[in-house]
């Protein structure tokens, strides 16, 4: 990360292990940053004046996010995600439901910004946890393993070949979610990875820094 100060040419160069000086600008900008020049040739100089959102920063140079990302998306979901426990429990489908209010995220997205956490093995799997999911009214309750399983042994009780009925699925489907309130789900709880814990540490004192959400858990 550049600070606020005067860069020269050379030092340039060396930062962005390039000489491409319309490039280093390009790149400056994406990120955020406002600068100033003079001078040309080997003369040129680059005054740095502000500095992008700490967030932003921490995001392109230390967990490899892209400088297109929607940052302010990401960071509210990232507080939701490393400050409250119960919040990563959620099925991803849920989590949508949950930031509406704040910003809108795709399902799809979710999941593409978790997937990429655990790339980074900043987060793991823990125990599994299973939900009745109510897909009208977009409700959850965490259910114990047994009902979960039977819940499927119904479904399977209830399935013939779709051949013979095409309908059977969806009897066995209904019978299932009869039994169980809802559509039977199960995940893995997500757990951080302690070897990373100064990142991730990084990480909540910068979005504690930047986010503010109101006592509702909304985006003020």
């Amino acid at each position: 990360m550049l600070n606020k100060k005067t860069y020269t040419r050379q030092e340039l160069i060396h930062h962005f292990k390039t000489d491409r000086i319309d490039s280093i600008k390009s790149k400056l900008t994406r990120q955020g940053y406002t600068y100033t020049t003079s001078g040309r040739g080997q003369t040129f100089e680059l005054t740095i004046s502000g500095l992008p959102p700490r967030f932003k920063t921490f995001c392109i140079e230390k967990l490899n996010f892209a400088p297109q990302t929607d940052f302010e998306r990401l960071k509210v979901f990232f507080y939701h995600f490393f400050l409250d426990d119960d919040f990563r429990k959620l099925p991803f489908v849920t989590m949508k439901e949950y930031m509406i209010g704040n910003v809108e995220v795709t399902y799809q997205t979710i999941s593409r910004w978790i997937k990429k956490l655990y790339r980074l093995d900043l987060i793991a799997d823990g125990e599994d946890i299973y939900y009745c999911i109510d897909v009208i009214n977009k409700t959850y309750r965490i259910i114990k393993e047994e009902e979960y399983k039977n819940a499927w042994r119904i479904y399977w009780e209830n399935r013939i070949d779709e051949d013979d009925c095409p309908l059977q699925y969806s009897i066995a489907y209904n019978e299932m979610c009869e039994y169980l309130g809802g559509h039977p789900y199960k995940k893995q709880d997500i757990i951080f990875n302690a070897i990373y814990n100064d990142t991730i540490d990084e990480l909540v004192e910068i979005l504690k820094e930047e986010t503010i959400i109101n006592e509702t858990g909304r985006k003020e």
